[in-house]
């Protein structure tokens, strides 16, 4: 049968009533579909090239830097070269995790890479077997001899020992080391150079303040509060001036600063007062009255506090340099304006609590001298006659 059967077909119904009969054009119309040529097959530039090639070299570069810095501070951490020798008391607690006892030791500066530490423990079986307890610890020490001290957990010992009121720092740091609490050097070295995080502590004044205080001793005289303690031996000299700081600041009351505030007086002239005090009184009863005529001297004519105790700090300190006697204009108070430089010992709390709440006896509150004999009496004058009078009569001082 000649033709294509598809369009006979399609005419035959057509002439039945079916639909109408198009023809077909036997030629293609529709253009070829383009071929989408996926983006990873695209020719690369040669810049885009060299580019990639430049940033992969820096990424790759600066891995390996990492890399050996971190491998480089770990040796330097593990052993502790140039590292510090100062002693740190660290306390690990029963059940403390080595992730505990690592950061313990990186916030007191003796490991720089808790990580590593703990890497160090995991490997060398030690991780699990540290023991409760305090430890005196140093940054130089480094990882083995670190981990060994608190895995043997030797219990350290303890000494009581009691800083009479009116002890210097010098008396203190002897007392100190005496009792093997801390070695003086190691107490000089964190009572010069460290510091310490009490609200007081930024106020204090130094000798680099200059002005009144220019001349300054140590900074801290004054405020390493006596009382008994209970020290752990061979201590850090940091820990042991903390502790003396802390108790300072707890016998200082909120009421008492209250106080000092209400009359303008600063905290350092509060403690430079009672040191005084409690050189120059006889008795902690004395004490207020002692500051009050101190106190009615600073502000008159006088000025000058002519208190033998202030010259006598130095004295102490430093009896003769080369063979010659030193004078000190910052704590000589005949020669001196008012306050001396600094205290002259750390005081006690009845000596703090006179410096702030002076006698208001109405005698004492007019007299301006004051002079102690050899049995602990002591006697109050209004004027200079009346007090040269006094000493002539008991036998006291110059005029005695």
């Amino acid at each position: 049968m000649g033709g294509n059967f598809d369009e006979l077909l399609k005419k035959a119904r057509a002439e039945k009533g079916g639909e109408p009969y198009v023809e077909e054009s036997e030629e293609e119309t529709t253009e070829p579909e383009k071929e989408d040529t996926p983006k990873h097959q695209k020719p690369q530039k040669k810049g885009n090239r060299l580019v990639r090639a430049i940033v992969t070299f820096i990424v790759v570069l600066a891995l390996c830097g990492t890399a050996a810095y971190t491998i480089i501070a770990g040796v330097f951490d593990f052993t502790a070269l140039n590292k510090s020798d100062t002693r740190v008391d660290i306390t690990v607690s029963e059940g403390d995790s080595t992730a505990v006892i690592a950061a313990a030791l990186h916030e007191n500066g003796l490991i720089d890479h808790p990580w590593i530490f703990r890497l160090y423990s995991k490997l060398s079986g030690r991780d699990g077997s540290y023991q409760a307890g305090t430890y005196s610890l140093s940054a130089n020490m480094g990882y083995q001899q670190l981990s060994t001290t608190i895995i043997l957990g030797k219990p350290r010992n303890t000494v009581s020992v009691t800083i009479p009121e009116g002890y210097t720092v010098d008396k203190i740091a002897k007392l100190l080391e005496k009792n093997n609490v801390c070695t003086t050097a190691d107490f000089y070295d964190a009572l010069l150079h460290e510091n310490f995080s009490y609200d007081f502590f930024a106020g204090i004044p130094d000798s680099s303040d200059g002005g009144v205080y220019e001349g300054r001793i140590y900074r801290l005289e004054g405020y390493l509060f006596p009382d008994t303690y209970e020290f752990y031996t061979e201590s850090s000299g940091k820990t042991v001036i903390d502790k003396l700081l802390s108790n300072f600041d707890s016998k200082v009351t909120p009421a008492m600063r209250s106080a000092m505030q209400a009359k303008g007086l600063k905290l350092d002239d509060v403690v430079i007062m009672a040191s005084i005090a409690q050189k120059e009184a006889v008795t902690t009863e004395e004490m207020p009255k002692v500051t009050r005529v101190l106190y009615n001297r600073l502000n008159s004519d006088y000025t000058r506090l002519e208190c033998d105790s202030t010259s006598g700090y130095v004295a102490d300190l430093l009896p003769t340099v080369a063979g010659q006697e030193i004078v000190s204009t910052a704590y000589n108070t005949y020669k001196r304006y008012g306050l001396p430089a600094g205290a002259i010992c750390n005081p006690g709390e009845d000596a703090i609590k006179a410096a702030i709440y002076p006698s208001e006896d109405a005698y004492i509150a007019e007299c301006y001298f004051f002079a102690n004999d050899t049995k602990g009496n002591t006697y109050y004058s209004k004027t200079y006659a009346q007090h040269v009078a006094t000493c002539r009569k008991y036998k006291i001082g110059i005029h005695g």
